[in-house]
């Protein structure tokens, strides 16, 4: 039994849902504090808030964050930082953080040679977790001073307020919202091999201008479209030139549903649902767009989070699969990252031209394959990660740099728009 005053916070459904879900993020070249520097800022984020989610044990199995005790706390955040070496790059950092298991730890930071890194359960937080937490962490290892907790205190029940906020105002929308569009079943042939995971990944950085020449091109041949349908549909025709169609016509899309929170109300952990998106032409940034914007009026993501939570209350985490098709085609899930501005004020050794920023995002099942991409510096900035028992690692590379090279080229079969 724990005592009640280390029982800690219960891992909601929201961030249980990504529970098996690992990110691992790393950037650089930086001027970069040693590891006991930066086990010195977590000493100190610890002892300002023993109970934050961040230098807790992550209890699965209990349900529970647990705040580990003040005698403990040494050895603890000890264990919450490797050293890579004074002569680690960015592949070796890398490699160092995702041979380790976490185990109970939520995190484990990286830092080697001008290289940072951090590897974390997806069960602590979506896409806008790493950045404030390594940017302060960071930062407060060069200071010699202790990090601070960097995130806003959470509103309670925030999907039954967004729900209220975008549903119960409009019942009318709730119709649009109950009709979630689910990928194919591909036919069942009985055609399985085997299968156990083998991640790998391949990251690709443009030259830079490619962010404003994709903006042109776009303002141009398509004007409606946001960005991220320009790069879902670049995605698709990339993807299909060097790994093959898939079974099923659409990509998955990360929304991020706080768009959907009345104003001032702050959500930490995740608050992300993927969206199957399958437009007439999937290689069409103007029906992505549309598509998607259609998606986001009727609050489906909402309603992908409901059933998320209800399905783990009724049946518990699916488990992993164990076969793979014979003749398997890559599921696609776009993570459009957005700019990263908030890393320009870090101690970089380089330009843009040579900086790195490296996302590898473990994948949902063999045939998953996620592509996140994000700007730093007008260049465009591209990690794909997979299974390499499953797909081939040159076909996802040609894709990966066709993808942050040619995405223009990519979409020239579509007309310019007037």
């Amino acid at each position: 039994m724990w005592p009640d005053r280390m029982r800690g916070a219960r891992i909601s459904a929201r961030d249980r849902f990504f529970a098996a879900v690992e990110v691992t993020r790393i950037i650089g070249p930086l001027r970069t504090p040693d590891a006991d520097a930066v086990r010195a800022a977590l000493a100190g984020l610890h002892a300002d808030r023993p109970g934050a989610r961040v230098v807790s044990r992550l209890d699965l199995a209990g349900g529970r964050w647990r705040p580990v005790p003040a005698a403990d706390a040494p050895a603890w955040v000890r264990n919450l930082v490797i050293d890579a070496g004074p002569d680690a790059d960015a592949d070796t950092t890398l490699a160092r953080l995702r041979a380790e298991p976490l185990g109970q730890r939520p995190l484990l930071f990286g830092v080697g040679g001008a290289y940072a890194g951090l590897r974390f359960n997806h069960a602590l937080g979506d896409g806008r977790f790493p950045a404030p937490l390594m940017l302060g962490v960071l930062s407060a290892a060069a200071a010699g001073e202790p990090a601070r907790y960097p995130y806003p205190s959470a509103t309670r029940l925030p999907l039954l307020r967004a729900l209220g906020h975008h549903l119960g105002r409009r019942p009318g929308r709730l119709r649009a919202a109950a009709g979630l569009d689910r990928p194919p079943s591909p036919p069942a042939t009985g055609d399985e091999l085997p299968w156990r995971p083998a991640i790998a990944h391949h990251w690709a950085r443009s030259q830079p201008g490619a962010a404003s020449r994709l903006r042109a091109w776009r303002d141009r041949h398509a004007p409606a479209a946001s960005i991220g349908a320009v790069l879902s549909a670049a995605v698709t025709v990339a993807f299909r030139a060097h790994v093959g169609p898939g079974d099923r016509p659409g990509v998955m899309v990360l929304v991020d549903s706080r768009r959907y929170l009345p104003d001032g109300v702050s959500v930490n952990g995740n608050f992300v649902s993927g969206q199957y998106v399958a437009p007439p032409d999937p290689s069409d940034p103007c029906a992505v767009h549309e598509a998607m914007s259609e998606s986001l009026r009727s609050g489906r993501s909402l309603t992908a989070l409901a059933l998320h939570n209800a399905r783990l209350a009724l049946t518990g985490a699916p488990r992993p699969p164990d076969t793979v098709p014979r003749e398997p085609g890559p599921h696609l899930t776009l993570t459009y990252v957005g700019r990263a501005d908030r890393y320009a004020n870090l101690p970089w050794l380089a330009g843009h031209p040579q900086r790195r920023l490296i996302n590898v995002v473990s994948t949902a099942g063999p045939q998953g394959v996620t592509v996140a991409v994000e700007e730093f510096g007008d260049v465009l900035h591209a990690t794909t990660t997979f299974h390499e028992n499953v797909f081939d690692p040159a076909a996802m590379a040609a894709a990966t740099d066709a993808l942050v090279h040619h995405a223009p080229d990519l979409l020239a079969h579509v007309n310019p728009q007037s």
